[in-house]
Protein backbone atom coordinates (compact mmCIF):
# COMPACT_ATOMS: atom_id res chain seq x y z
CA UNK A 1 0.00 0.00 0.00
CA UNK A 2 1.26 3.55 -0.94
CA UNK A 3 2.29 5.77 1.93
CA UNK A 4 0.11 8.53 2.23
CA UNK A 5 1.35 12.52 2.01
CA UNK A 6 -0.05 14.69 4.07
CA UNK A 7 2.53 17.80 3.62
CA UNK A 8 3.25 19.65 0.72
CA UNK A 9 6.67 20.44 -0.74
CA UNK A 10 7.43 23.42 0.95
CA UNK A 11 5.88 22.33 4.35
CA UNK A 12 8.39 19.69 4.36
CA UNK A 13 11.13 21.46 3.07
CA UNK A 14 10.73 23.77 6.36
CA UNK A 15 10.77 21.30 8.73
CA UNK A 16 13.93 20.06 7.35
CA UNK A 17 15.62 23.30 6.65
CA UNK A 18 18.54 24.76 9.39
CA UNK A 19 18.37 27.83 7.52
CA UNK A 20 15.08 30.05 9.07
CA UNK A 21 17.08 29.22 12.49
CA UNK A 22 17.83 32.51 14.09
CA UNK A 23 21.55 33.21 14.81
CA UNK A 24 21.09 32.49 18.93
CA UNK A 25 19.91 29.06 17.83
CA UNK A 26 21.62 27.78 15.01
CA UNK A 27 24.74 28.18 17.68
CA UNK A 28 23.00 26.68 20.23
CA UNK A 29 22.56 23.57 17.95
CA UNK A 30 25.30 23.19 15.75
CA UNK A 31 28.62 24.54 18.17
CA UNK A 32 30.68 21.58 19.09
CA UNK A 33 31.62 21.09 22.36
CA UNK A 34 35.70 20.07 23.47
CA UNK A 35 34.48 16.52 23.83
CA UNK A 36 32.16 17.03 20.80
CA UNK A 37 35.56 18.01 18.64
CA UNK A 38 37.97 15.36 20.19
CA UNK A 39 35.20 12.69 18.53
CA UNK A 40 35.08 14.47 15.42
CA UNK A 41 39.09 14.41 14.90
CA UNK A 42 39.04 11.04 16.01
CA UNK A 43 38.17 10.53 11.87
CA UNK A 44 40.82 10.08 9.36
CA UNK A 45 40.90 12.36 6.45
CA UNK A 46 38.82 15.92 6.20
CA UNK A 47 35.94 14.38 4.28
CA UNK A 48 35.16 12.09 7.04
CA UNK A 49 35.53 14.49 9.81
CA UNK A 50 33.28 17.24 8.05
CA UNK A 51 30.97 14.49 7.01
CA UNK A 52 30.53 12.62 10.45
CA UNK A 53 30.05 16.34 11.81
CA UNK A 54 27.32 17.27 9.82
CA UNK A 55 25.42 13.81 10.95
CA UNK A 56 25.96 14.99 14.33
CA UNK A 57 24.57 18.26 13.50
CA UNK A 58 21.63 16.77 12.35
CA UNK A 59 20.81 14.23 14.98
CA UNK A 60 20.69 17.34 17.22
CA UNK A 61 18.70 19.54 14.64
CA UNK A 62 15.81 18.74 13.39
CA UNK A 63 16.57 15.17 14.22
CA UNK A 64 17.24 13.22 11.32
CA UNK A 65 20.11 11.12 9.40
CA UNK A 66 21.44 12.62 6.43
CA UNK A 67 20.24 10.23 4.69
CA UNK A 68 16.80 11.54 4.99
CA UNK A 69 18.21 15.41 4.41
CA UNK A 70 17.73 16.28 0.64
CA UNK A 71 18.17 20.17 1.80
CA UNK A 72 21.48 21.13 0.55
CA UNK A 73 22.91 24.35 3.71
CA UNK A 74 26.06 26.06 2.70
CA UNK A 75 25.21 27.87 6.13
CA UNK A 76 26.13 24.99 8.08
CA UNK A 77 28.78 23.37 5.71
CA UNK A 78 30.88 26.66 6.28
CA UNK A 79 30.18 26.82 10.21
CA UNK A 80 30.54 23.67 10.04
CA UNK A 81 33.75 23.79 8.56
CA UNK A 82 35.03 26.73 10.18
CA UNK A 83 34.63 24.75 13.59
CA UNK A 84 37.00 21.92 12.35
CA UNK A 85 39.49 24.72 10.82
CA UNK A 86 38.67 22.99 7.41
CA UNK A 87 39.10 24.51 4.02
CA UNK A 88 35.71 24.64 1.94
CA UNK A 89 35.08 20.35 1.17
CA UNK A 90 32.65 19.31 -1.29
CA UNK A 91 29.65 17.15 0.87
CA UNK A 92 29.11 15.38 -2.02
CA UNK A 93 32.33 13.24 -1.72
CA UNK A 94 30.97 11.97 1.54
CA UNK A 95 28.89 9.12 -0.28
CA UNK A 96 30.38 6.19 0.63
CA UNK A 97 27.33 4.11 2.04
CA UNK A 98 29.41 2.04 4.57
CA UNK A 99 31.03 5.16 5.40
CA UNK A 100 28.08 6.77 6.21
CA UNK A 101 26.51 3.94 7.88
CA UNK A 102 28.89 3.23 10.23
CA UNK A 103 29.11 6.84 11.20
CA UNK A 104 25.66 7.08 11.97
CA UNK A 105 26.07 3.84 14.16
CA UNK A 106 28.63 5.59 15.85
CA UNK A 107 26.94 8.65 16.84
CA UNK A 108 23.91 6.75 18.02
CA UNK A 109 26.19 5.13 20.78
CA UNK A 110 28.32 7.68 21.71
CA UNK A 111 25.90 10.50 21.59
CA UNK A 112 23.00 8.41 23.16
CA UNK A 113 20.84 8.57 20.24
CA UNK A 114 18.03 5.99 19.04
CA UNK A 115 16.56 4.67 16.04
CA UNK A 116 13.19 4.70 15.31
CA UNK A 117 12.64 0.69 14.64
CA UNK A 118 11.60 -0.25 18.41
CA UNK A 119 7.58 -1.53 17.91
CA UNK A 120 7.22 0.13 21.84
CA UNK A 121 8.50 3.67 20.57
CA UNK A 122 5.93 3.29 17.53
CA UNK A 123 3.13 2.18 19.62
CA UNK A 124 3.65 4.76 22.22
CA UNK A 125 4.14 7.23 18.78
CA UNK A 126 0.70 6.18 17.50
CA UNK A 127 -1.32 6.50 20.69
CA UNK A 128 0.03 10.01 21.08
CA UNK A 129 -0.85 10.72 18.03
CA UNK A 130 -3.87 9.81 18.15
CA UNK A 131 -4.59 11.67 21.20
CA UNK A 132 -4.05 14.89 19.48
CA UNK A 133 -5.72 14.30 16.82
CA UNK A 134 -8.93 14.00 18.78
CA UNK A 135 -8.37 17.46 19.58
CA UNK A 136 -6.69 19.13 16.39
CA UNK A 137 -5.92 17.39 12.52
CA UNK A 138 -4.18 20.16 11.51
CA UNK A 139 -1.15 17.80 9.09
CA UNK A 140 1.69 20.50 10.13
CA UNK A 141 0.98 20.57 13.79
CA UNK A 142 0.51 16.75 13.67
CA UNK A 143 4.18 16.67 12.44
CA UNK A 144 5.05 19.39 14.36
CA UNK A 145 4.21 17.67 17.33
CA UNK A 146 5.83 14.17 16.25
CA UNK A 147 8.88 15.41 15.32
CA UNK A 148 8.69 17.14 18.72
CA UNK A 149 7.79 13.66 20.68
CA UNK A 150 10.77 11.89 18.87
CA UNK A 151 13.67 14.78 19.57
CA UNK A 152 12.57 14.42 23.49
CA UNK A 153 13.18 10.92 23.56
CA UNK A 154 16.66 11.41 21.42
CA UNK A 155 14.98 9.60 18.57
CA UNK A 156 16.67 10.25 15.33
CA UNK A 157 13.15 10.17 12.73
CA UNK A 158 13.23 8.33 9.64
CA UNK A 159 12.11 9.85 6.38
CA UNK A 160 9.23 12.33 6.50
CA UNK A 161 7.01 10.58 4.33
CA UNK A 162 7.28 7.74 6.90
CA UNK A 163 6.13 10.18 9.78
CA UNK A 164 3.35 11.36 7.40
CA UNK A 165 1.90 7.92 6.63
CA UNK A 166 1.90 7.31 10.28
CA UNK A 167 0.46 10.55 10.75
CA UNK A 168 -2.33 9.81 8.25
CA UNK A 169 -3.58 6.60 9.90
CA UNK A 170 -3.84 8.33 13.11
CA UNK A 171 -5.61 10.75 11.85
CA UNK A 172 -8.11 8.30 10.23
CA UNK A 173 -8.06 5.92 13.84
CA UNK A 174 -8.89 9.79 15.23
CA UNK A 175 -11.48 10.41 12.80
CA UNK A 176 -13.33 7.18 13.56
CA UNK A 177 -13.42 6.80 17.00
CA UNK A 178 -14.85 10.64 16.84
CA UNK A 179 -17.42 9.24 14.01
CA UNK A 180 -18.48 6.55 16.28
CA UNK A 181 -19.28 9.01 19.14
CA UNK A 182 -21.44 10.98 16.73
CA UNK A 183 -23.39 7.89 15.46
CA UNK A 184 -23.44 5.74 18.20
CA UNK A 185 -27.09 6.68 19.55
CA UNK A 186 -27.96 7.95 16.01
CA UNK A 187 -31.92 6.42 14.70
CA UNK A 188 -33.58 5.60 11.85
CA UNK A 189 -35.79 8.29 10.96
CA UNK A 190 -33.09 10.86 12.26
CA UNK A 191 -31.03 9.32 9.68
CA UNK A 192 -34.09 9.60 6.89
CA UNK A 193 -34.20 13.16 7.99
CA UNK A 194 -30.17 14.02 7.13
CA UNK A 195 -30.94 12.26 3.91
CA UNK A 196 -33.88 14.28 3.55
CA UNK A 197 -31.43 17.72 3.15
CA UNK A 198 -30.23 16.34 0.08
CA UNK A 199 -33.89 16.59 -1.59
CA UNK A 200 -34.29 19.68 -4.11
CA UNK A 201 -37.06 22.04 -3.62
CA UNK A 202 -39.11 21.93 -7.16
CA UNK A 203 -40.43 25.68 -6.37
CA UNK A 204 -36.27 27.11 -5.68
CA UNK A 205 -34.46 24.30 -7.29
CA UNK A 206 -32.04 24.63 -4.05
CA UNK A 207 -31.83 21.43 -2.02
CA UNK A 208 -33.05 21.36 1.67
CA UNK A 209 -29.31 21.96 2.97
CA UNK A 210 -28.81 24.88 0.77
CA UNK A 211 -31.30 26.04 2.08
CA UNK A 212 -30.51 25.89 5.63
CA UNK A 213 -27.12 27.94 4.87
CA UNK A 214 -29.07 30.13 3.31
CA UNK A 215 -28.80 33.18 6.16
CA UNK A 216 -31.52 36.49 5.54
CA UNK A 217 -29.33 39.72 5.75
CA UNK A 218 -31.63 42.03 6.39
CA UNK A 219 -32.92 42.63 9.94
CA UNK A 220 -37.11 42.37 9.51
CA UNK A 221 -39.44 40.46 10.41
CA UNK A 222 -39.81 38.18 7.44
CA UNK A 223 -35.90 37.43 8.14
CA UNK A 224 -36.61 36.34 10.83
CA UNK A 225 -39.66 34.20 10.42
CA UNK A 226 -37.32 32.66 8.06
CA UNK A 227 -34.85 31.74 10.23
CA UNK A 228 -37.09 30.30 12.96
CA UNK A 229 -38.92 27.70 9.77
CA UNK A 230 -34.56 26.82 9.51
CA UNK A 231 -34.73 26.61 13.29
CA UNK A 232 -37.64 24.21 13.59
CA UNK A 233 -36.46 21.99 10.93
CA UNK A 234 -32.93 21.01 12.19
CA UNK A 235 -34.67 21.22 16.43
CA UNK A 236 -37.65 18.37 14.57
CA UNK A 237 -33.85 15.71 13.97
CA UNK A 238 -34.01 15.49 17.48
CA UNK A 239 -29.73 15.70 17.28
CA UNK A 240 -29.69 17.06 21.13
CA UNK A 241 -30.23 13.94 22.05
CA UNK A 242 -26.53 12.85 20.37
CA UNK A 243 -24.26 13.93 23.13
CA UNK A 244 -20.94 15.60 21.91
CA UNK A 245 -19.46 16.64 25.47
CA UNK A 246 -16.51 13.93 24.86
CA UNK A 247 -15.54 15.74 22.00
CA UNK A 248 -13.02 18.39 22.35
CA UNK A 249 -15.10 21.72 21.37
CA UNK A 250 -11.86 23.00 18.40
CA UNK A 251 -12.30 19.72 17.16
CA UNK A 252 -16.22 19.49 17.06
CA UNK A 253 -15.98 23.16 15.39
CA UNK A 254 -13.70 21.55 12.50
CA UNK A 255 -15.87 19.24 11.74
CA UNK A 256 -18.81 21.71 11.67
CA UNK A 257 -16.76 24.12 9.38
CA UNK A 258 -16.05 20.73 7.22
CA UNK A 259 -19.62 19.92 7.21
CA UNK A 260 -20.41 24.00 6.37
CA UNK A 261 -17.82 24.10 2.81
CA UNK A 262 -19.26 20.35 1.61
CA UNK A 263 -22.38 20.35 -0.40
CA UNK A 264 -25.02 17.98 -0.98
CA UNK A 265 -22.53 16.50 -4.18
CA UNK A 266 -19.73 16.66 -2.03
CA UNK A 267 -21.63 14.79 1.12
CA UNK A 268 -22.96 12.43 -1.84
CA UNK A 269 -19.05 10.67 -2.23
CA UNK A 270 -18.63 10.14 1.22
CA UNK A 271 -18.81 6.95 2.83
CA UNK A 272 -21.90 7.01 5.33
CA UNK A 273 -20.25 7.58 8.85
CA UNK A 274 -18.34 10.57 7.13
CA UNK A 275 -20.86 11.98 5.48
CA UNK A 276 -23.83 11.57 8.39
CA UNK A 277 -20.88 12.63 11.25
CA UNK A 278 -20.58 15.60 9.61
CA UNK A 279 -23.97 16.74 8.89
CA UNK A 280 -24.41 15.94 12.70
CA UNK A 281 -21.62 18.18 13.21
CA UNK A 282 -22.48 21.13 11.26
CA UNK A 283 -26.41 21.07 12.37
CA UNK A 284 -25.86 20.62 15.99
CA UNK A 285 -23.14 23.71 15.39
CA UNK A 286 -25.76 25.73 13.01
CA UNK A 287 -28.57 25.21 15.03
CA UNK A 288 -26.83 27.65 17.80
CA UNK A 289 -25.79 30.10 15.35
CA UNK A 290 -29.43 30.47 14.12
CA UNK A 291 -30.64 31.16 17.82
CA UNK A 292 -28.04 33.57 17.54
CA UNK A 293 -29.13 35.41 14.31
CA UNK A 294 -32.30 35.06 15.68
CA UNK A 295 -31.16 36.86 18.72
CA UNK A 296 -29.06 39.41 17.11
CA UNK A 297 -32.11 40.29 14.28
CA UNK A 298 -34.77 40.85 17.39
CA UNK A 299 -32.19 43.27 19.25
CA UNK A 300 -31.73 44.90 15.30
CA UNK A 301 -35.82 45.18 14.99
CA UNK A 302 -36.03 46.73 18.70
CA UNK A 303 -33.71 49.54 18.32
CA UNK A 304 -35.02 50.42 15.03
CA UNK A 305 -38.58 50.74 16.51
CA UNK A 306 -36.55 52.57 19.09
CA UNK A 307 -35.42 54.90 16.92
CA UNK A 308 -38.35 55.33 14.71
CA UNK A 309 -40.46 55.90 18.21
CA UNK A 310 -37.96 58.24 19.45
CA UNK A 311 -37.71 60.38 16.41
CA UNK A 312 -41.43 60.30 15.70
CA UNK A 313 -42.20 61.68 19.80
CA UNK A 314 -39.70 64.24 18.96
CA UNK A 315 -41.33 65.42 15.73
CA UNK A 316 -44.87 65.02 17.64
CA UNK A 317 -43.61 67.37 20.94
CA UNK A 318 -42.35 69.89 18.57
CA UNK A 319 -45.95 70.04 16.17
CA UNK A 320 -47.60 70.12 19.85
CA UNK A 321 -45.08 72.89 20.73
CA UNK A 322 -46.26 75.16 17.98
CA UNK A 323 -49.71 74.49 18.56
CA UNK A 324 -49.18 75.30 21.76
CA UNK A 325 -47.75 78.47 21.21
CA UNK A 326 -50.57 79.29 18.84
CA UNK A 327 -53.20 78.50 21.60
CA UNK A 328 -51.57 80.67 24.08
CA UNK A 329 -51.74 83.41 21.91
CA UNK A 330 -55.37 83.20 21.29
CA UNK A 331 -55.38 82.84 25.71
CA UNK A 332 -53.89 85.86 25.59
CA UNK A 333 -56.32 87.51 23.32
CA UNK A 334 -59.29 86.38 25.23
CA UNK A 335 -58.18 88.05 28.51
CA UNK A 336 -57.49 90.72 26.73
CA UNK A 337 -61.00 90.80 25.65
CA UNK A 338 -62.76 89.97 28.54
CA UNK A 339 -60.48 92.84 30.08
CA UNK A 340 -62.20 95.54 27.82
CA UNK A 341 -65.76 93.80 28.65
CA UNK A 342 -65.22 94.62 32.34
CA UNK A 343 -63.87 97.88 31.72
CA UNK A 344 -66.35 99.53 29.60
CA UNK A 345 -68.99 97.62 31.17
CA UNK A 346 -69.80 95.25 27.73
CA UNK A 347 -71.21 91.68 26.90
CA UNK A 348 -68.06 89.65 27.14
CA UNK A 349 -69.43 87.21 24.77
CA UNK A 350 -69.62 90.29 22.21
CA UNK A 351 -65.89 91.26 22.71
CA UNK A 352 -64.65 87.89 22.43
CA UNK A 353 -66.71 87.08 19.32
CA UNK A 354 -64.86 90.47 17.86
CA UNK A 355 -61.91 88.21 18.14
CA UNK A 356 -62.45 84.86 17.74
CA UNK A 357 -66.42 83.40 16.24
CA UNK A 358 -67.74 81.24 18.77
CA UNK A 359 -66.77 78.54 16.33
CA UNK A 360 -63.48 78.85 16.21
CA UNK A 361 -63.07 78.92 19.90
CA UNK A 362 -65.09 75.25 20.34
CA UNK A 363 -62.00 73.81 17.59
CA UNK A 364 -59.23 75.74 19.77
CA UNK A 365 -60.61 74.26 23.16
CA UNK A 366 -60.83 70.57 21.47
CA UNK A 367 -57.13 71.26 19.83
CA UNK A 368 -55.69 72.36 23.33
CA UNK A 369 -57.22 69.13 24.94
CA UNK A 370 -55.49 66.92 23.21
CA UNK A 371 -52.39 68.16 23.62
CA UNK A 372 -53.15 68.07 27.65
CA UNK A 373 -54.52 64.58 27.08
CA UNK A 374 -52.01 62.26 26.53
CA UNK A 375 -48.73 63.23 29.17
CA UNK A 376 -46.48 60.56 28.10
CA UNK A 377 -44.70 61.47 24.72
CA UNK A 378 -42.56 58.84 24.56
CA UNK A 379 -41.16 56.43 21.69
CA UNK A 380 -43.05 53.08 23.51
CA UNK A 381 -45.90 55.51 23.63
CA UNK A 382 -45.53 56.11 19.67
CA UNK A 383 -45.31 52.09 19.24
CA UNK A 384 -48.11 51.57 20.89
CA UNK A 385 -50.09 53.85 19.35
CA UNK A 386 -49.22 52.63 16.22
CA UNK A 387 -49.59 48.86 16.81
Amino acid sequence: MAMKRILTTSQREQLLSVDHLSEEDFKAYFSFSDYDLEVINQHRGKVNKLGFAIQLCLARYPGCSLSNWPIKSTRLTSYVSRQLHLDAIDLNSYDHRNTRANHFNEILEVFNYHRFGSANTQKQLIEYLIELALENDDSIYLMKKTIDFLTRKRIIFPSIATLEDIISRCRDKAENNLFSILLCSLTDIQIEKLESLFQIYEETKITKLAWLKDIPGKANPESFMSICKKVEVIASMGLGTINVSHINRNRFLQLARLGENYDAYDFSRFELEKRYSLLIAFLVNHHQYLIDQLIEINDRILASIKRKGTRDSQEQLKEKGKLATKKLEHYASLIDALHFAKDNDSNPFDEIERIMPWEDLVQDGEEAKKITGNKNHGYLEMVRNKS
